[in-house]
């Protein structure tokens, strides 16, 4: 009998929280798809998850309507983290 495994779209996911959120997800058995410009996150959140292989890095930005539907439509669930730090 084959599970079902959900997969998750992380925005962010290189960011503090997406990146740690992203470990215990996968520690549950879940795939992950991390979506992060990289403008405020950081691979090196996310080296140690980078030859997973339920785990996959996207470089993008949930401004990319394009990517972003592609993306969310290839998950089940998607939670968003994204966003500047220190909007004034």
């Amino acid at each position: 009998m084959t599970r079902y495994r959900t997969r998750f779209l992380v925005t962010g996911g290189a960011g503090f929280i997406g990146s740690h959120l992203s470990e215990t997800l996968l520690e549950n058995g879940h795939r992950v798809v991390a979506l992060d410009n990289l403008q405020t996150g950081s691979q090196l959140n996310i080296q140690h998850l980078l030859g997973h292989p339920d785990f996959l890095f996207v470089k993008g930005s949930v401004l990319d309507e394009r990517a972003l539907a592609r993306w969310m439509g290839r998950c089940d669930f998607a939670i968003h983290l994204a966003g500047a730090v220190g909007v004034r």
